[in-house]
């Protein structure tokens, strides 16, 4: 789908979870002014149903292709548009979340390693259900050391959306986004603010979202993208 998008540098990074390669996909724009600095979005694709039985079907509809597919929509809207960011914007959609944030684990270490500079990284996971047909809201999960950022995605949220942002705790890691922030990148986190009751069952499947809700959140998470990356401030651009 990056590919279709228009975007050329889309591949495949591969990593080892008890003697299986799993992927991390990934694609980058490139940015404008400060190429060599980047922004990562994204959110993992895997899913489970339950701990106990591994034959049950797995659809993982809110966790986590919600967040799957809106790291999706954010690259065909940007792509679309012609947006051209100052710094670079690496989607990445992880794998192996539901085993330990195996894939967040090895893209984190990478970036480390290779001394890329990551600005920050804007994470979502769960992000499509309410019960509710109006006053929603929104999680932002902030980090320690990484607040202004989720002042960010604060003020975007309550500016270009029907939204009611609100701030979530701290440091949240059971989510991609803890890796990165583990070392030392920044990082902010979207979340659904009424927690599935589906979750890790067999019943987690498109019928059970709120689509009108999970619009607005992505419309929350592309402004913040935008803005983070046009933007220069203490810890990022």
């Amino acid at each position: 789908q990056f590919l279709n998008y228009g975007i050329s540098d889309a591949h495949l990074e591969s990593f080892i979870y008890q003697g299986t390669t799993q992927y991390n996909v990934v694609a980058t724009i490139t940015g404008t002014q400060y190429p060599s600095e980047y922004m990562f979005i994204g959110a993992h694709y895997d899913s489970r149903a339950n701990d106990t039985d591994p034959y049950l079907i797995a659809p993982g509809a809110d966790d986590n292709a919600s967040g799957t597919a809106a790291v999706l929509e954010i690259a065909r809207s940007m792509m679309q548009s012609g947006f051209q960011p100052l710094t670079s914007i690496r989607f990445v959609a992880f794998a192996c979340e539901e085993f330990g944030l195996l894939g967040s684990i090895d893209a984190s270490q990478a970036a480390l390693s290779s001394g890329l500079n990551v600005r920050l990284i804007l994470n979502m996971d769960m992000i499509a259900t309410s019960s509710v047909s109006e006053n929603w809201q929104v999680k932002i999960m902030p980090y320690d050391g990484s607040q202004d950022i989720s002042e960010i995605a604060y003020q975007m949220t309550d500016l270009y959306t029907s939204l009611t942002p609100i701030y979530g705790n701290l440091n949240s890691g059971g989510t991609d986004s803890y890796p990165f922030w583990q070392r030392g990148f920044h990082a902010v986190f979207f979340f659904e603010n009424e927690f599935s009751p589906v979750y890790h069952t067999s019943q987690d499947v498109l019928a059970n979202l709120n689509i009108g809700y999970y619009t607005e959140v992505v419309k929350a998470a592309t402004a913040s993208c935008r803005d983070s990356t046009t933007t220069s401030n203490g810890s990022g651009r």
